[in-house]
């Protein structure tokens, strides 16, 4: 080193190493030395911190692999395993709840009109969909989680992990929002059935005239527009349905 440089810059520079590659393996030294693979001219991720260069044992495989880790993590699938639980079990659990709540309505409402049971027992089939939703969007995800390869490298990637999370989140979070509205909905309608088949009756023993038809059409009325609101209800949980079969398309694979 020129002895006209002062100390200080010299003990500088004798203390800055850069990478450089020769023969196929990382070495460091210092930056005065004249070598053929200087700092500027070395690739990208040169450095043994980022990716060391390829040793004479590696193959390609191997490095597309180093590569590749960063989009693809040991711990990706814990997305798609999470999502996977969590449309399974927060759709039955508002499955579970609107179930609840509309059988407690039937029953209220069977003690003094058994004859419309049957008639009021359709809250019950539609929270019960809301499960299914629950498991068709499981066994999708499932079904797109990737083995690690015999390398012991995951193939499942990060963007996969984050799209199928999104999927169970939105069946989950909408199916129990559904199965509550249903629940609650059903509740009302058919103890209101109930009361009105239950008031007709008495009008019956009342003797007022014209109380049939005017009570039918009555009934009538109030069914349907109880299954309508059902309907809207559950429709909630088919709308999360859709968009979660769209997000689970969106994937990305680290396939060598």
């Amino acid at each position: 080193m020129p002895s006209t440089l002062p100390i200080f810059q010299q003990a500088a520079l004798f203390a800055a190493f850069a990478t450089t590659r020769s023969c196929g393996r990382v070495q460091l030294v210092p930056l005065h030395c004249e070598c053929q693979c200087c700092l500027f001219s070395a690739p990208p991720f040169s450095s043994p911190l980022l990716s060391p260069a390829r040793a004479p044992h590696r193959t390609a495989d191997e490095d597309y692999i180093d590569v590749m880790a960063p989009l693809c993590p040991a711990w990706a699938p814990l997305l798609g395993f999470a999502g996977c639980a969590f449309a399974v079990t927060m759709a039955n659990a508002g499955g579970a709840y609107g179930t609840w709540r509309a059988g407690e309505g039937i029953m209220a409402m069977g003690i003094n009109s058994p004859e419309l049971l049957m008639k009021n027992i359709i809250p019950v089939v539609m929270v019960g969909v809301l499960g299914i939703y629950g498991i068709i969007t499981s066994i999708i995800i499932s079904g797109k989680i990737y083995m690690p390869d015999e390398n012991g490298a995951c193939r499942y990637s990060q963007f996969s992990g984050y799209a199928h999370l999104s999927a169970g989140v939105c069946v989950g979070l909408a199916s129990l929002a559904s199965g509550i509205a249903l629940g609650i909905a059903s509740n009302a309608g058919v103890r209101a059935n109930g009361a009105q088949s239950a008031m007709t009756i008495n009008w019956k023993k009342m003797g007022f005239s014209g109380a049939n038809s005017a009570s039918d059409k009555q009934n009538d009325a109030l069914f349907v527009a109880g299954v309508l609101i059902q309907v809207f209800a559950s429709n909630i949980g088919l709308y999360s349905l859709i968009c979660a079969l769209i997000l689970t398309q969106m994937e990305y694979s680290c396939d060598v």
